[in-house]
């Protein structure tokens, strides 16, 4: 099926602006994060990691509004393809991390998960990066 040029300009401006509107937000929560006074409460932290999940992948699909040169669209194809996949990755953990402490924390009652936050966070960052090399 053949998509004409006018076309692919026009999704492409569109995924830009949303996009930047996307990144904007992100970036908007997590400014009031770090400069607020709630940022020790733990559910927060854990919305404040997710965001950080959206403002990647927000800037990887910003990124193809660039028309880049043939020697230089190799680099940012793949630049852009971690990105996307790391962020979506990372986001899709941080979503599944977030329910399943909020199910021990209500079902339960259990305060342990605040103590795993480190090993959290790495497990999370870590299986995002290597699934996206791979």
């Amino acid at each position: 099926m053949y998509i004409e040029v006018s076309n692919v300009l026009a999704a492409q401006y569109v995924a830009s602006i949303l996009s930047i509107f996307s990144l904007c937000c992100s970036l908007f929560f997590i400014y009031v994060y770090l400069f607020s006074k709630t940022s020790e409460k733990f559910y927060l932290k854990l919305v404040f990691y997710l965001q950080i999940s959206d403002t990647i992948q927000s800037f990887g699909l910003f990124l193809c509004i660039f028309n880049p040169t043939e020697t230089e669209t190799i680099t940012l194809c793949r630049l852009q393809s971690f990105l996307l996949q790391f962020g979506s990755l990372s986001s899709i953990l941080w979503r599944s991390a977030i329910s399943i402490i909020m199910y021990i924390s209500i079902k339960k009652n259990a305060e342990t998960a605040e103590a795993q936050e480190i090993r959290l966070i790495l497990f999370v960052f870590w299986i995002s990066i290597l699934l996206s090399v791979m």
